[in-house]
């Protein structure tokens, strides 16, 4: 194929892609079922098609100016000589798009991925994913919480998780009068997570568990259900505070913990009613390199690597100690290794909890997951 064929198609091509990112999210969105696996073969469906359209119709119009080239001429050599360049360059394009979402499927596919030369030299070459394909690995892959690292590599190596609770029984009844589930609206279906009490009548939790929303709630363990107010949103961190008028829980301390240490992560996974606390180790404290929570800057974060098979809805749920103090605050899972977790370490906890509460502040756009 000439470098005039090569170009219009992958003009084509590039338009059908674009397309693509704007019509998967959608149809994604609309197909609520499924597990990962399947909502990528969806997905990827989608680009199959519309991508293939948009080429067609670029070699469609490349054909016809192709035949304005006299045949026989040192153009036509010269045409499929630059056209082997520009497709072997089309081709690493598609690569670099379509590696970052693989990366993001949870299990086998994201392990494949992040462990392959591709993605390491993806990580050392090439420019950062666009915000639109994050769009669309959020939703095959199911979650809303934001890169914890910007590189496409294997995610740090834990040991296995816990196998039981190493919390007093005082102690865990303590923490889980002092622990809530958020629930609210955004992006046209109900989103859910965990949180806790560092405060009088404040709840902290993840700033992707109420992005969006304009109404949450907590549930206590109890059963209760109260309105509350978004008093601090900050994307960066993936922190919010809630304001919730007659609360009446006991505030839990905030300490600060290292590698090795042992505890729990007080959560809601999948968004169950049920508060389930999950055993968790401190591998290491790290400052992270990774994305905002809408995949727009690349920030450092101080984060916890914890050896704890958490699960979506987890995400903002009090990480503590063996006496019952908040050192941390789950946020993600690692999508290459399920005993992987990341907490937000303590000192990214009272950054927040500095921040004046005075009135309800927005929090911005919905994240689709």
């Amino acid at each position: 194929m000439g470098f005039l064929a090569r170009v219009a198609s992958w003009v084509g091509l590039g338009a059908g892609i674009y397309a693509a990112t704007r019509l998967a999210p959608l149809v994604l969105e609309w197909y609520t079922g499924g597990d990962p696996a399947t909502r990528l073969l969806l997905a990827l469906g989608v680009f199959l098609i519309v991508s293939t359209m948009g080429a067609s119709l670029g070699a469609a119009v490349a054909a016809s100016v192709r035949r304005l080239i006299p045949p026989g001429t040192g153009l036509r050599t010269a045409d499929r000589a630059a056209g082997g360049v520009v497709g072997a360059l089309g081709g690493l394009i598609l690569v670099w798009l379509l590696v970052p979402i693989l990366a993001g499927v949870p299990g086998v596919v994201s392990e494949t991925a992040r462990n392959s030369s591709i993605a390491r030299n993806i990580d050392r070459y090439g420019p950062s994913t666009p915000r639109a394909l994050q769009d669309v690995r959020r939703q095959v892959s199911e979650v809303n919480f934001p890169e914890v690292f910007s590189r496409l590599g294997p995610s740090p190596g834990t040991g296995p998780a816990p196998e039981e609770v190493a919390l007093p029984a005082d102690v865990r009844a303590r923490v889980g009068a002092s622990t809530v589930k958020v629930t609210g609206m955004a992006c046209g279906r109900l989103l859910s997570g965990s949180g806790f009490s560092p405060g009088t009548n404040l709840i902290v939790t993840n700033a992707h568990v109420v992005a969006g929303v304009d109404r949450p709630s907590v549930r206590r363990t109890d059963g209760t259900r109260l309105p509350a107010t978004v008093v601090v949103f900050d994307p960066n961190r993936d922190l919010a505070v809630l304001r919730v008028p007659g609360l009446d829980q006991t505030p839990l301390p905030v300490a600060d913990a290292g590698e090795g240490d042992e505890g729990a992560v007080y959560g809601h996974p999948r968004g169950t009613d049920a508060l389930v606390i999950s055993p968790a180790r401190i591998e290491d404290k790290v400052n992270a390199q990774g994305l905002d929570l809408y995949g727009d800057s690349s920030i450092r974060r101080q984060i916890l690597i914890l050896a704890a098979a958490l699960e979506p809805g987890d995400s903002g749920g009090a990480l503590v100690d063996t006496s019952g103090r908040v050192v941390g605050v789950a946020f993600a899972v690692a999508p290459d290794r399920p005993s992987t977790a990341y907490a937000l370490d303590s000192d990214e906890l009272r950054a927040v909890l500095a921040v004046p509460r005075t009135n309800q502040v927005d929090t911005g756009p919905c994240v689709r997951g």
